[in-house]
């Protein structure tokens, strides 16, 4: 780590390209991350002509959307341990992470208490992730799985090097909207 704290940049291009220059990942600190997950994604549910099913373990590319986020989270070799946040009673979740990525995986844990909020269940990950001994909690959402292994990075080693928490923005891109039930972008 640099000895004194470097000047902050003042455009995020700046500081993403400080950023491989100050520490290999996971050199300085225990980093966990949270993926809330807990939710049934209101907007997506049955009103918007969807299965009775949380967003989460609808299939996107031949698997269920919350798997890929986990995947990417487990091949930072900078994360050591990802906590999957899911609803008390949940059956499909534990099932499917087994199924997924084996039974027993030390870098996989699942936190059983999600909330009726987002906001719940990201407080009941931190503060499991807390209890194992995490230094630096990231948390990302289980149904954002198109996130890029180099962005997570930039990320991690970038708000470790700084000695504070960041938040990751990219560029902001055409979005879909509902027009008189017609999608448009």
């Amino acid at each position: 780590m640099m000895n004194k704290s470097p000047q902050i940049p003042q455009r995020p291009n700046e500081l993403f390209s400080q950023a491989s220059v100050i520490e290999p990942l996971g050199a300085v600190a225990k980093v966990h991350a949270v993926i809330p997950a807990a939710g049934f994604g209101q907007r997506f549910g049955p009103g918007a002509g969807c299965q009775v099913k949380p967003k989460q373990y609808h299939e996107l590319a031949g698997e269920p959307v919350i798997v890929h986020s986990i995947r990417t989270l487990l091949s930072l070799v900078g994360i050591d341990c990802v906590w999957v946040v899911l609803a008390p009673g949940d059956r499909e979740g534990p099932e499917l992470l087994k199924q997924t990525f084996g039974a027993g995986n030390p870098r996989l844990r699942v936190c059983p208490q999600g909330g009726a909020q987002r906001r719940d269940s990201v407080l009941a990950g931190i503060r499991f992730a807390e209890a194992a001994g995490a230094e630096w909690v990231m948390v990302h959402d289980a149904v954002r799985p198109l996130i890029s292994r180099d962005a997570l990075e930039r990320l991690i080693s970038t708000c470790l090097g700084l000695g504070h928490g960041g938040i990751l923005a990219l560029p902001v891109v055409d979005t879909v909207k509902r027009a008189q039930s017609i999608l448009e972008t």
